[in-house]
């Protein structure tokens, strides 16, 4: 759930979400809804120091870099602040609009004092998640897990231990059943999640408060507005906008091979064969140039090859278990051809504010309606990127990263 900032008299533009909320704003004000940033110390007696004086930032975030990155300067007020108020290791809010839009850690601090901007103070960081990346599974309190039963929930709050991450994960349509969960010495927590998710075609990231996410996507959920340029009518809501695709190396045919049978052709069976329906390779596919590989997979049996006969209906631990209604083989399949769907289309573009019209902050894992006539598309796109930028000398801007959404995850799991 998104932390609140109170609203003061002095930032009487913060607008409430509703339709046209941000033209409404403008034309009342002339102002974007205010940025700020919140750092709560390491030491949880201290004030917190809260600063809206940017002379710059980026804030990125990302559906498939799990820890994202951030920096930011702001002027130091000389009001009575005589030290530094802030420290490596705080946890710091971006806020806008009064909502939550990134949580982090900083790591490193840079103090300036020039006679331009006066005492400034240089901030950069990761997210929440960079404790998995600095931490090892195996430590001095933490011992090597061989567990042929945990679920998602189990892991993140095994992983989650001696850091300052929340242990209660959020569940995006994530698998209810346990799965094989194993850790060594010399690999970092995040390499173990990261392990962990593989084969069950789900991914992780951070939400805005710091708490982990883990499961799927929300890639069609219902567009929260539409962006794009018409050039036929010469209208824009955006700075800029650019498309691009690239199809020509996307399976359109992908087969699906049990490990052992790679080189026994005759016993592949056409339902192992499967057709990528995304348009972009779809398109080739109908003109008739056709890519087409193949994905080894590792039967359940481990070196016995697993008889054809079951595909469709595979015994696992003595029940009966179909891969999200498709079989195994196709599952892994899937989730081959949604990772290489990446590159099918992908539309940025650059917006003035971190809102859309409404007055909801941008932010990975949103759906919006992407139009560009110049390259002739009009669909809903799955938002995967995010960056938030801004310079003294310039105003709020974002750059939004979409792509299809038959790419990223498939609608199946592999397990």
């Amino acid at each position: 759930m998104s932390t609140i900032l109170t609203k003061k008299n002095a930032e009487s533009d913060f607008v409430s979400v509703s339709d046209g909320a941000i033209v409404k704003l403008l034309k009342e004000t002339g102002r974007l809804p205010p940025l700020s940033v919140r750092i709560q110390p390491l030491q949880s007696e201290i004030t917190p120091f809260f600063s809206s004086k940017f002379l710059s930032y980026k804030f990125s975030s990302s559906i498939l870099v799990p820890v994202d990155t951030f920096e930011f300067k702001i002027a130091l007020d000389e009001s009575g602040k005589l030290t530094v108020p802030v420290k490596e290791a705080d946890i710091v809010n971006l806020y806008a609009n009064g909502q939550v839009i990134s949580t982090g850690l900083i790591d490193t601090i840079d103090v300036e004092t020039d006679e331009k901007n006066g005492t400034s103070i240089g901030i950069t960081g990761r997210d929440l998640i960079g404790q998995l990346e600095d931490q090892e599974t195996v430590s001095l309190n933490s011992s090597i897990i061989y567990a042929s039963s945990y679920t998602p929930k189990q892991v993140i709050a095994a992983l989650t231990k001696e850091t300052r991450i929340s242990s209660n994960p959020i569940l995006a349509d994530s698998p209810k059943s346990s799965y094989l969960f194993a850790t060594q010495p010399g690999e970092s927590k995040l390499s173990a999640l990261q392990r962990y998710c593989e084969p069950l075609n789900i991914l992780f990231w951070a939400s805005p408060n710091g708490q982990i996410v883990i499961g799927k996507p929300a890639m069609f959920s219902a567009s929260l507005g539409r962006l794009g340029i018409s050039r036929e009518r010469r209208t824009s809501n955006v700075l800029s906008m650019r498309s691009t695709r690239s199809s020509t190396q996307i399976p359109n045919l992908m087969i699906a091979i049990w490990n052992g049978q790679e080189t026994t052709q005759n016993r592949v069976s056409p339902e192992q064969v499967l057709i990528n329906k995304s348009p972009g390779p779809q398109r080739l596919l109908n003109l008739g140039h056709k890519v087409i590989k193949s994905v080894v997979v590792s039967t359940p049996q481990g070196a016995t090859a697993q008889d054809l006969s079951n595909v469709n209906d595979l015994n696992v631990a003595n029940q009966s278990v179909r891969a999200g209604g498709s079989n195994l083989l196709q599952a892994y399949a899937k989730r081959e051809l949604a990772r290489a769907n990446l590159n099918d289309l992908q539309v940025q573009c650059q917006v003035v504010g971190h809102y859309n019209e409404t007055g909801v902050p941008y932010a990975p894992n949103q759906v919006y309606r992407i139009q560009y006539d110049l390259d002739k598309i009009d669909e809903d796109m799955f938002l995967f990127k995010v960056e938030y930028t801004f310079d003294i000398s310039q105003s709020q801007k974002t750059n939004l990263f979409f792509c299809r959404r038959t790419a990223i995850v498939s609608d199946v799991r592999a397990l």
